[in-house]
């Protein structure tokens, strides 16, 4: 069986046509395949809620019909998973904001903790590779950047940072430059 071809853009509205011209017509079923009229595409599911939308164990795979791509998967009960194929794949959001706990991100990358009561770190970070830093700041330093130069100016600590590592509970100082 031969399906239709997808046109995106004024080709048919975006529309999915049966031949290159005539707009397809009511409701296709091939299997647990279903695409509709009003362009919404079904895998696995007969009621499709979005434009495209799976329902499975392992949602969707995206590849380079290699090694190279990512599996969206559940991996535990309400936990999904953006898996690599090979190892070293990187993922990148380019020109982009990510909110993790928000759909309004102020930042690059917005983690917001919503729960006052979680019980949760805001962010964990695990370097298996005890060769490398835990950590890379990269800026440049200097008088009124990002990382402060000390030069003649004076720290008051007026709180501290609370910060859990492998050896116990430490906690960094923060406060005002002068």
């Amino acid at each position: 069986m031969v399906l239709p071809l997808a046109y995106p853009g004024s080709l048919g509205n975006g529309d999915l046509l049966a031949n290159g011209s005539v707009p397809l017509t009511g409701t296709w079923d091939i299997g647990d395949f279903r695409i509709t009229n009003i362009s919404l595409l079904a895998v696995g599911l007969v009621t499709p809620l979005a434009v495209i939308h799976a329902r499975g164990a392992a949602a969707m795979q995206i590849d380079n019909g290699a090694t190279d791509g990512f599996t969206f998967a559940q991996s535990a009960a309400k936990s999904w998973a953006w898996t690599a194929l090979s190892a070293g794949s990187i993922m990148s959001l380019q020109n982009s904001t990510l909110g993790i706990g928000t759909t309004t991100p102020a930042a690059t990358l917005d983690v917001n903790q919503t729960s006052a009561t979680g019980a949760t770190p805001v962010l964990r970070l695990n370097q298996v590779d005890v060769s490398e830093e835990m950590m890379s700041l990269i800026t440049t330093h200097g008088v009124g950047n990002a990382i402060e130069d000390v030069g003649a100016k004076t720290l008051t600590v007026t709180e501290f940072v609370k910060v859990t590592t492998s050896n116990g509970t430490r906690y960094l100082q923060a406060g005002t430059i002068a």
